[in-house]
């Protein structure tokens, strides 16, 4: 009986140890995953009634994003100069929440913010659905330009 005792009053302990002495915690949001420097890996954009999706991923290639503890970004297109500053959030988007197989309701989860041309001025909504951020890929979809950008990114 001393032996179950002793063994309910470590296994807390282990627990703790185990769970709560990593570098980073056990759980971490979208918002803290997406922190951090990314590269387009694949962008494709298939206008609204089109038949086929057109593959742009040679012209985000040279296309960085940097994702700031502060909720601010940066991107910079090194082939052409072209940057912007920018601010962002990750939001539950609820009105397309649904119902999983287990009967629990689920969110999709948005990128939304702006951004500014440096060179110009001109400031962008930023406005990414059904977002999906995991340590190393990024993936999410924009509606504009009269069609949908589906973008996957990656660490570099």
């Amino acid at each position: 009986m001393k032996t179950l005792s002793s063994l309910f009053k470590i296994i807390p302990i282990l627990g703790l140890l185990l769970f709560s002495c990593t570098k980073e915690g056990l759980f971490k949001t979208s918002s803290d995953k997406i922190m951090g420097e990314w590269r387009f890996e694949k962008v494709t954009f298939k206008k609204d009634n089109a038949i086929f999706q057109k593959n742009l991923t040679d012209e985000y290639s040279d296309v960085e994003l940097t994702f700031d503890k502060d909720y601010t970004f940066s991107e910079i297109d090194n082939s052409t100069g072209q940057s912007y500053l920018g601010s962002w959030n990750i939001d539950d988007d609820q009105d397309n929440s649904s119902i999983n197989s287990k009967g629990e309701i689920t969110y999709q989860e948005h990128l939304v913010g702006t951004k500014t041309d440096q060179s110009n001025g001109i400031v962008y909504l930023v406005n990414w659905q059904n977002l999906a951020v995991s340590k190393r890929k990024v993936t999410a979809i924009e509606r504009k330009d009269d069609g949908t950008y589906t973008y996957v990114l990656k660490r570099p």
